[in-house]
């Protein structure tokens, strides 16, 4: 696929040829193309800038939104390339994705605050949150009630239904995701820690793991008094706090976890 850029009107015009180009601009997302969703071969999209921030589009709405440097989210319809709605902001966008059922837009402003917008309205909702740092990972629950969004200062923010603060690891996060039925969330950090954590509560459950090379792999307790599942080459990367029969420990954790 192709995109040739109009000095004239800024379109760009999308080409069904190959998507060498689509993702070369950022416009692959969750390895999907924005092609695979538009019913003329040749469409061009209204003020679509080559240098993007962010690019996103929803299969139940035919809609897509992308954001580049001019404060402006703009929402098309992917079959016309026709825009539907531009969102507008006093700060720079530097990312921007549907809510899921698509009815509600998040954005994340490079004062690295996120909010929540009516796609139809164009009008903004409310502040969901803001982070310290550049946000590095984002994630939706099961039941599209709960965003999880994390940062470079190591706390993850939960909003939606309800909102909780997660604080715990050392250094930023780079991704987290939700269990099936919403109440637990796992987190990656690079300290190095694998985290576990109940959101009815707010805290860290009684579960840790840490992630080595070449299946290295185990986990904790959060007291780390006990090695509760391992890989075959852990032993490269710990010495075992293990107790016997009477309760006597016969190996320790190296210091530091």
């Amino acid at each position: 696929m192709t995109i040739r850029t109009q000095p004239r009107t800024q379109d760009v015009h999308v080409r069904k040829l190959s998507c060498d180009r689509l993702d070369d601009l950022g416009l692959c997302y969750r390895g999907e193309h924005m092609a695979d969703f538009v019913s003329d071969p040749a469409v061009t999209f209204q003020e679509l800038s080559p240098d993007l921030n962010c690019f996103a589009y929803h299969h139940d709405t035919y809609s897509a939104i992308g954001t580049s440097h001019d404060r402006i989210v703009r929402i098309w319809d992917v079959r016309t390339g026709q825009i539907l709605q531009r969102l507008m902001s006093n700060t720079n966008f530097v990312d921007c994705f549907f809510w899921p059922g698509g009815k509600r837009v998040v954005s994340v402003s490079d004062d690295h605050s996120l909010h929540l917008w009516h796609p139809e309205t164009g009008e903004r909702e409310e502040e969901l949150g803001q982070a310290v740092g550049p946000i590095t990972c984002h994630a939706f629950s099961p039941d599209h009630q709960l965003l999880a969004f994390a940062s470079e200062d190591g706390v993850i923010r939960i909003v939606g239904a309800y909102k909780r603060r997660l604080a715990g690891h050392r250094g930023a996060v780079r991704c987290v995701d939700f269990s099936e039925d919403s109440r637990l969330l796992c987190s990656v950090g690079d300290d190095g820690t694998v985290r576990q954590w109940d959101l009815e509560l707010g805290q860290e459950t009684n579960w840790r793991g840490y992630d080595f090379p070449d299946d290295g792999w185990f986990t904790t307790n959060i007291e780390h008094t006990k090695i509760l599942a391992h890989g075959k080459n852990a032993w490269r990367h710990v010495r075992w706090q293990v107790r016997d029969d009477d309760g006597r420990v016969t190996g320790l954790l190296p210091t530091g976890i």
